[in-house]
């Protein structure tokens, strides 16, 4: 770890001496939102909080006296961070939405016949509590049809472009000045430039957000504003070898999707700034190193009996993660509670399958993520003692945080039996979007080296997008369906030519125990069978690009998938009551499968993105009207404006990445 890294990850009420006071915070539940509890801002040195902090703690305080010593002590979550008008930033951007035309016509959002549930038994085994792997997947789904466009006029749809705009002066931020020269007051990451935030709760930089932040900057003409985003992601990779998750010292033990050269790309391209490319260049290098090696890098043998090289997602991190510390807890308990109760079972622990340890969990204590649980004992204790297995507390506080270096904090697509959160195995799975994303880097470094004239780089980075594309074809594609999928690690490596479609979510047969490394040097693969939108995403990433025919299958597999709704693409089919499960749709899904099927759909893909893209938007409109906020997800099974929900944390509002897809889409599909 860099000074600098070291510096960040001890930053604020992160300081070791002032772990005690943490502790007692988190235990007493004194913030109704546990991110508050790791936002506050010190008043004064941190010696000296911590000083008064010991005198407290040892008359063991009530939640009332932890709350007036912080209140006394500490300025609140956020204030570490100032309102800020960007100078780019004007009311009216010359040309903005120059072309935007009348609606005519109505729209659908899922023309009779094209939202369909899949073939019965697509599935796989069922899975109790309605997730992934239930018979009834499609129960949930609205079965489409013709609606009304909803827009008046374009001066209208123009109007509400307007004051989306208008949001990214509420949404931009600088520091606040520092105490001095001595430690940091909170855990916000000194950045070199002012940033714009999702909003709400997330009050600082997020790594995958700021993609679709930048969309909507350069729509908005705001290309300062949206270099300046890039260079503070670009100053995080330089100072801690990677991009953190985001823009605190809690963040710093996982990245997120990585997209930074695609958001170098875009930005370098809309500007003409050669600066941008030349400096990034080294940088992109090192994130590409950080993805592709320890214990993030994976040998995989594929179908066609050959070894490859892909990613997964891991996070250096074996605790609950200090922005959720509760929950965190209470998931790992249940999940000891689960082996406890499957080595207790008849025919000791070899019986149970994880499956059915899982079912166990949740028939005892419920669905993880619908309560925090607990009481006030210590972190990581259960009622009468410590956890009934410390292996276990480790292994599924690393997947949680796994998880959320995915972006897709939570879904059942991390969950073993589909449904609970207790069976989560985020690092077991080797993720069709990530190694997307990564082809994506590649063929971006290579251009980058380019145009920087270091054509042994160049060649070098063609030749790796050329090994994952093959890779992906080979372990990741699933010919019948005609779309990726993701891989589920297996041990030992099936037979050469094997490479079979498995159980989906539901399935087990995990490689890896308890979260480290498989232990197969060489690993097999069985392919989830699960439906998600991540499935599609490759196509977005252009591992379609040049192949017509290839592009129109996997569009026809999305239209025929159940994905496609009146609102927009659903993010699975699975009404778990995770965030990333059905009934929710994403921006960033919605923009990446949009542009994916325009990209290299031909005629049809071209017909459903812009379809996709006006029930978006004028799902978003009617949530405006009615709730005066974009949101940071939204229900999309019509497009009548219902705000998503489900996860845990409430629904948020602001909302940056909404934003820039609708300013793009209004841009491009009106």
């Amino acid at each position: 770890m860099t000074d600098a890294a070291h510096d960040w990850a001890a930053s604020g009420i992160l300081r070791a001496e002032l772990a005690p006071l943490l502790r007692a915070i988190q235990q007493h539940r004194v913030f109704d939102d546990p991110k508050n509890a790791v936002d506050i801002v010190l008043r004064s040195p941190p010696a000296g909080v911590a000083a008064a902090a010991e005198q407290l703690l040892a008359g063991e305080p009530s939640a009332e006296q932890l709350r007036a010593f912080i209140e006394e002590h500490f300025a609140p979550a956020g204030s570490d961070l100032l309102p800020y008008q960007p100078a780019d930033w004007v009311p009216h951007p010359p040309g903005f939405l120059a072309n935007l035309k009348a609606p005519t016509g109505a729209v659908s959002g899922a023309p009779a016949g094209s939202a369909v549930a899949p073939a019965a038994g697509a599935l796989g085994g069922a899975a109790e509590g309605g997730g992934a792997g239930d018979g009834g997947e499609g129960a949930w789904l609205d079965p489409g049809g013709d609606e009304e466009e909803g827009f008046a006029s374009s001066e209208e749809l123009r109007a509400f472009g307007l004051q989306v705009h208008g949001l990214w002066k509420l949404l931009s931020r600088k520091a606040t000045p520092p105490l001095g020269a001595g430690p940091l007051p909170s855990t916000l990451l000194p950045l070199p430039h002012p940033t714009v935030v999702p909003g709400d709760r997330f009050r600082e930089t997020y790594y995958w957000d700021s993609l679709w932040v930048l969309h909507g900057l350069l729509a908005s003409g705001m290309g300062a504003t949206a270099a300046g985003l890039v260079r503070n992601l670009m100053h995080m990779l330089g100072a801690v070898g990677h991009v953190p998750n985001g823009g605190r010292g809690y963040y710093l033990n996982r990245s997120q999707p990585p997209l930074l050269s695609a958001m170098v790309r875009l930005v370098a391209e809309a500007t003409g700034d050669a600066s941008l490319v030349r400096d990034a260049l080294p940088l992109l290098m090192r994130e590409h190193a950080y993805w592709t090696s320890g214990r993030k890098a994976l040998r995989v043998r594929g179908a066609d009996g050959r070894v490859h090289n892909l990613s997964r997602y891991w996070a250096d991190w074996f605790e609950p993660r200090p922005e959720s510390h509760a929950k965190d807890t209470a998931t790992a308990r249940k999940a000891a509670q689960a082996a406890a109760a499957a080595q207790e079972a008849p025919g000791g622990p070899a019986a149970p399958t994880p499956s059915a340890a899982a079912a166990a969990a949740a028939a005892a204590a419920g669905e993880a993520a619908a309560e925090e649980g607990g009481g006030g004992e210590e972190p990581g204790m259960v009622p009468g003692g410590g956890f009934l297995d410390a292996r276990v507390a480790r292994r599924v506080w690393h997947e949680l945080a796994t998880a959320a270096e995915s972006g897709w904090d939570f879904s059942s697509r991390w969950f073993e039996d589909g449904a609970t959160m207790a069976t989560i195995r985020t690092s077991q799975i080797i993720p069709a979007d990530l190694n997307a994303f990564l082809f994506q880097m590649e063929r971006n470094v290579q251009w980058a080296a380019a145009a920087a004239g270091d054509d042994d780089a160049a060649g070098r980075f063609d030749a790796l997008a050329a090994a994952r594309r093959d890779a992906m074809a080979a372990v990741l594609w699933d010919d019948a369906a005609g779309c990726w999928r993701d891989g589920v690690l297996v041990q030992p490596a099936p037979p050469s030519g094997e490479n079979a479609v498995g159980g989906g979510p539901a399935e087990g047969g995990a490689a890896g125990g308890s979260g480290g490394r498989p232990e197969c040097g060489v690993c097999g693969v069985r392919l989830s069978s699960g439906v998600y939108a991540s499935n599609y995403v490759p196509l977005w990433a252009g591992l379609a690009e040049g192949d017509e025919e290839l592009g129109a299958r996997v569009v026809a597999s999305l239209e025929a998938s159940g994905l496609v709704q009146p609102g927009g693409i659903s993010t699975s089919l699975y009404a778990t009551g995770q965030q990333w499960d059905a009934p929710n749709g994403w921006p960033p899904l919605q923009h990446m499968l949009v542009e994916g099927a325009r990209a290299s759909g031909g005629p049809a893909g071209r017909r459903l993105a812009r379809r996709v893209a006006r029930a978006w938007v004028r799902s978003n409109y009617a949530a405006w009207k009615a709730t005066g906020h974009m949101h940071e997800k939204y229900d999309i099974r019509s497009a009548g404006g219902g705000v998503g929900g489900g996860g845990e944390y409430a629904p948020q509002v602001g909302f940056g990445w909404s934003n820039g897809v609708l300013l793009r889409f209004l841009s491009n599909y009106f």
